[in-house]
């Protein structure tokens, strides 16, 4: 089981480069995280008035991809492990990822798995993060 970045979601919603979602498919289930819920729904207040016919349509969707996946929801360690990361970045001299990306990495380590994401620089200062770039992924799929 993988952890997979909202970036990957979007792929997946958007129906980019099928032999890697039939791969991923092919894994078994993967999750993701709470804040990866907010981040999708978010896209979706964003781009559609409510009680439109888009809005729903679009709703509609969201719950299906979500279905697919395990939702890992945010608490207290996972928390903790938001702040050691914060800190360790800014102690190290790294930019300080933003506070959504740092809850997915703390996700993926409290649960130790492997995070794929399409936003490697997102991740890339994390200490101990086990990381897998959706490039790196597409290459072995050929």
């Amino acid at each position: 089981m993988k952890l997979l970045d909202t970036s990957i979601l979007v792929e997946i919603d958007r129906g980019h480069d099928p032999a890697k979602i039939k791969k991923l498919d092919a894994e078994g289930r993967h999750a993701i995280s709470q804040v990866t819920v907010t981040e999708i729904y978010q896209g979706l207040e964003y781009q559609y008035k409510r009680g439109t016919e888009k809005y729903e349509e679009s709703r509609n969707n969201i719950e299906r991809l979500l279905s697919r996946f395990k939702i890992i929801k945010i608490d207290t360690p996972i928390s903790i492990e938001t702040a050691r990361i914060r800190s360790q970045l800014k102690d190290n001299g790294n930019q300080v990822n933003d506070l959504h990306d740092t809850y997915i990495a703390a996700t993926a380590k409290k649960n130790d798995l492997t995070l794929l994401t399409k936003n490697g620089k997102h991740f890339e200062n994390v200490e101990d993060l086990k990381l897998e770039k959706w490039s790196d992924y597409h290459e072995r799929t050929e």
